[in-house]
């Protein structure tokens, strides 16, 4: 789920072939086959607040524990 901001960067990053589903008025959302991996963790944290990772839960789960081992490295 992305801010409507964001499209540019999602039609660089997938190419113009990317469906874009309109959501609400200020997001929409994208359905495409990811390998999940450090790299494109780092894409999405970049996004920061703007993007989330809604499907498959786990992938959310995943991401998220890479989140959090980034933060507890600062505590």
């Amino acid at each position: 789920l992305f801010e409507n901001q964001y499209a540019g960067i999602v039609i660089d990053r997938f190419g113009k072939d990317t469906t874009i589903r309109k959501e609400d008025a200020d997001h929409f959302s994208i359905r495409t086959e990811i390998i999940p991996s450090e790299p494109f963790y780092g894409w999405l944290a970049g996004l920061g607040v703007g993007v989330r990772i809604v499907s498959p839960e786990s992938e959310a789960r995943k991401y998220k524990d890479y989140l959090r081992d980034i933060l507890q490295h600062y505590e």
